[in-house]
């Protein structure tokens, strides 16, 4: 299996309890400072859990996302898919994080003019901001194992052709 799969995973599961949170807590945390914030919080949670679902589905070949031999599920897609998902979250822990938003703090906010109850918003925030990131990170890292492992085969063939061409040298003397 895969170096990312644990990040998926993680980042399914954050990304729903955000949505779910946000969408729960949508009459209070709903107001004129905290609008754009709670928007991007639900449109992160959102395509996160869609996008996320569908890479663990398609490493499984359950849904075919991305199972067309042009588009591999391993390849720049995954990076791509991951990259944008670490931005967008990015985006969202500073609407959300920042004093006075509704995500600021686990326990209630009230240091602004409107007061927030506590949520899960700031854990799992943060928990698939760094799931996004360590995808990216496990992503680069693969490629890096499979380059040096692509890398050693082409050296130890080498080596054999070598070997074989000394061998039928001598044998033509």
């Amino acid at each position: 299996m895969s170096l990312t799969m644990p990040g998926w995973y993680v980042l399914a599961f954050s990304s729903t309890v955000l949505f779910g949170s946000v969408v729960d807590g949508i009459d209070s945390f709903l107001t004129d400072e905290s609008r754009a914030a709670t928007a991007v919080a639900i449109l992160a949670g959102l395509l996160s859990m869609i996008v996320s679902s569908s890479v663990i589905l398609s490493y499984y070949r359950l849904c075919c996302c991305f199972c067309d031999r042009q588009v591999p599920v391993r390849g720049w897609w995954e990076f791509l898919l991951a990259t944008i998902l670490t931005i967008l979250w990015l985006a969202e822990l500073e609407l959300t994080t920042q004093y006075g938003s509704f995500g600021a703090t686990v326990d209630e906010n009230s240091c602004s003019a409107h007061s927030y109850p506590g949520s899960n918003v700031y854990i799992f925030s943060w928990m698939s901001f760094l799931a996004a990131g360590y995808v990216v990170l496990q992503w680069k890292a693969e490629r890096a194992m499979e380059f040096t492992q692509t890398s050693e085969r082409g050296v130890v063939e080498s080596e054999k052709l070598d070997a074989t061409s000394k061998e039928q040298g001598d044998s033509d003397i």
